[in-house]
């Protein structure tokens, strides 16, 4: 008789860890997200990418946090982040944000940094709506208001949310690469698309880290 052994070496592996610790099947992961039964297996098996928002609800529905599936880490204690002062920003991002000046273009750009969760990892609050489709809420889509955790340093993933710096503005944006060398960064609301943007080289030059996920604070 032997015993099979899971490893947890990527986010497919402790998703089929933590499936099975709760007795979840494709099916029953399928219908608490909201997706065929074949898109789950396809995800568990490692043969398609689910988008962001997607594993988010995977992670929700599998009672772990984002951070963990990507990672296998939880590096946050709870849901406790200290606060982090606008003066702190410049070291918090390492060279980035050095003058006043500077500071207010990143206010200005309606993501601000209000808190810092260790050395590379901390929440901007999205204070528009530029990332959400009011008429098609089945799509990857950050609310105005939300607290985004970014980290600084996981690799960009085609597809996600990440944060760069654009005309000396922090920004997020929806990343695509058309070919080697030129790349589509854009917002999602429609009334927005004047805010896509263009990036010719490489992509490294103006990333500063990648969305992880997300918290909005519910209305009573």
């Amino acid at each position: 008789m032997t015993t099979e052994t899971l490893t947890t070496e990527t986010w497919v592996d402790r998703a089929n860890l933590k499936a099975r610790e709760h007795g979840l099947n494709n099916a029953q992961i399928a219908e608490r997200i909201g997706v065929s039964r074949t898109t789950v297996s396809f995800w568990m098996n490692n043969q398609r990418e689910p988008k962001l928002e997607q594993k988010m609800r995977l992670a929700d529905v599998l009672q772990v946090s984002l951070n963990w599936l990507e990672t296998g880490r939880d590096t946050l204690p709870g849901h406790h982040l200290p606060e982090i002062r606008m003066d702190q920003v410049a070291d918090l991002l390492n060279k980035y944000a050095t003058k006043q000046d500077e500071l207010s273009d990143i206010a200005s750009s309606a993501i601000r940094i209000v808190e810092s969760t260790g050395e590379k990892s901390f929440v901007v609050l999205l204070d528009n709506d530029t990332l959400l489709d009011p008429s098609r809420g089945d799509i990857l889509a950050i609310p105005e208001g939300a607290r985004v955790q970014i980290d600084t340093e996981q690799q960009p993933v085609q597809g996600s949310i990440i944060l760069v710096e654009h005309n000396g503005n922090m920004v997020l944006r929806l990343w695509r690469q058309i070919e080697p060398g030129l790349h589509h960064l854009r917002v999602i609301n429609p009334m927005y698309q004047n805010l896509n943007f263009n990036h010719e080289g490489d992509i490294m030059a103006i990333y500063r880290g990648s969305v992880i996920g997300y918290s909005v604070t519910m209305k009573r």
